[in-house]
């Protein structure tokens, strides 16, 4: 027996190595692995119509609401006679009249639904008193964290608010009639700097003198003005009591960074926006990264993806797994706070991630309508928040080009990078219509400042999660997993500022209607040039094909001459 081959065994070790590596390429191809069924659109019909409901229920306009409802109850009828009249069973007929069928009666129960809150006495006299003006002593529960507010010009009272703080509320009573509808229940809260800034911890129940409004812009939304300092009726429970000391501890230690890395890294873990400057906020929105600045649907997708990819490397089965994800997701909401916005972000992120847990493509529509539909039937101001339209062009995009591509960028990389390339870069594309309709303005850097932004924004929401929990336990283990996340934040920032400074970074685009298909032209031809990119045989193929039938064309010689 000779010696052992000592030359060859670095060799060895580096193909055991790349075997490894390839093995967990595979894996983590099997566990998002998505059936390529055709997507079910025929919820998509109910999921506008209710949306349009809400949307009148907002403006509270009673006639447009009565009008959707009598449309929707006629083609109710004009559907189900129609369905008793046909003799012979056409499939494709068949679905369409059960699409529209289903759409007319859910147009119906919704503004049969939105009649019910616009005729609720609390509810419209609370509507009419914010759009008076009205001063009112009102009963709240804070759920939202408070954050500074710009000062204000009190138009009755003639004083001057200074820099004081702003946080979401509950509106519970109003003098002395309970408030249980929801259309009026959500309310910003506007303090002074009379109103200290622990008054507004998350859970706790206020008594305070507010001046109400409503803004024409946000017809959904009212905000009070508190006019004297509060009083608190009821300390938070001795959980969220609990949840905000770990907030706190948080806090306090990343008030050593300064400036915009510490402020990142807040708004990313824990949604605290305290520190967001202007400068900050217009570096941010010029290179597309304004998600970044607070708790969104990447990092609520990052905590689902994490929590499901670790269940299914143990072997547990999609629906466990699926479940252990929710568990983990519901978990990071009550940790972060059970702000409108949070919610949301997680219920969209469910939706969109839920689909590659159940292995079923054809779900991902579906599961995107009923959720966005429940959440419109909770709160019918969500119609009007361009928040919630680009939580659902995004999900609806990455729903239906997320895996694809992913497909054409893993024949360029691994495929676990071009998934986590691929989910920023069709979100961007997606929202990039809409945002143009909402600002009509381009920044070209949008899209490359995400795909550098992409791969440390995950390190950021696991080790600050990890952080966030273990620095309340042990200093020690906390800064471990803390400073490695700011310096990723640092680096996030100094990505953004850079791509900022650049020439061009904002630019003009056409307003309105045409600036919308424009920019949704723009996107096909960016998806066109990333296909042609992922396949050129194909491109050359084609080529091919078509310089053959130019040489056949009969008239090629009127062409050369």
């Amino acid at each position: 027996m000779g010696p052992p081959d000592r030359a060859g065994r670095p060799v060895r070790i580096l193909q055991r190595f790349l075997l490894t590596l390839r093995d967990r390429e595979e894996r983590l191809r099997r566990v998002l692995e998505v059936s390529r069924s055709v997507q079910d659109v025929r919820l998509i019909p109910g999921m506008l119509a209710l949306w349009a409901v809400s949307a009148a229920v907002t403006w509270r306009s009673f006639p447009h609401v009565l009008a959707l409802g009598a449309v929707g109850g006629a083609l109710t009828t004009v559907l189900l006679a129609v369905q008793r009249t046909r003799r012979e069973p056409d499939r494709s007929r068949g679905g369409f009249l059960n699409t529209a069928l289903l759409s007319s009666v859910i147009l119906v129960l919704g503004s049969a639904l939105g009649l019910i809150r616009l005729m609720d006495p609390v509810g419209s006299s609370v509507i009419a008193a914010a759009d008076a003006g009205a001063v009112r002593t009102v009963e709240l529960v804070v759920t939202g964290p408070a954050e500074p507010s710009e000062p204000e010009q009190s138009p009755a009272e003639g004083d001057r608010c200074g820099q004081g703080c702003m946080a979401t509320a509950v509106l519970q009573r109003i003098g002395d009639r309970g408030v249980s509808n929801p259309v009026v229940a959500q309310i910003r809260l506007r303090c002074s700097t009379a109103c200290p800034h622990d008054t507004l911890a998350v859970g706790t129940r206020l008594e305070a003198l507010v001046r109400l409004s409503r803004k024409p812009e946000r017809p959904g939304r009212l905000e009070g003005t508190v006019l004297r300092a509060p009083l608190v009726l009821q300390a938070p429970s001795r959980l969220e009591s609990f949840l905000g000391g770990i907030r706190t501890s948080f806090l306090q230690r990343s008030a050593a960074i300064p400036g915009e890395p510490g402020s990142l890294l807040e708004g990313m873990v824990l949604g605290e926006r305290s520190r967001n400057g202007p400068g900050f906020i217009a570096v941010m929105t010029s290179t597309g990264l304004t998600h970044l600045t607070a708790v969104s649907g990447a990092n609520c997708s990052i905590v689902f993806a994490a929590i499901l990819l670790g269940a299914r490397s143990l072997s547990l089965p999609r629906v466990p797994a699926a479940a252990a994800g929710l568990a983990g997701l519901g978990a990071f909401v009550i940790l972060i706070g059970p702000d409108s916005s949070v919610l949301r972000a997680a219920v969209m992120s469910a939706a969109a991630l839920g689909v590659l847990a159940g292995g079923h493509g054809a779900r991902g529509i579906p599961l995107l309508c009923v959720s966005a539909s429940c959440l419109l039937l909770t709160e019918p101001a969500l119609s009007l928040d361009p928040g919630f339209a680009l939580s659902v062009t995004a999900t609806g995009g990455i729903v239906l080009a997320g895996r694809p591509m992913a497909r054409l960028l893993s024949r360029i990389m691994p495929y676990g990078p071009a998934l986590m390339l691929a989910i920023p870069l069709v979100a961007q594309t997606a929202c990039s219509p809409l945002l143009v309709l909402l600002q009509p303005q381009l920044t070209p850097y949008a899209v490359p400042a995400n795909l550098l932004a992409a791969p440390l924004v995950a390190p950021v929401t696991l080790l600050g999660m990890g952080a966030l929990l273990l620095l309340p336990v042990s200093t020690v283990l906390g800064e471990m997993l803390f400073v490695p996340a700011s310096w990723c934040t640092t680096a996030i920032w100094g990505i953004a500022r850079s791509l900022a400074e650049l020439p061009g970074a904002v630019l003009d685009w056409p307003p309105g209607p045409w600036g919308m298909a424009t920019m949704a032209s723009l996107g096909v031809l960016e998806c066109a040039i990333l296909w042609a990119l992922a396949h050129p045989g194909k491109v050359a193929a084609a080529y091919r094909w078509l310089h053959r039938s130019l040489a056949r064309n009969p008239r090629r010689g009127a062409l050369r001459s």
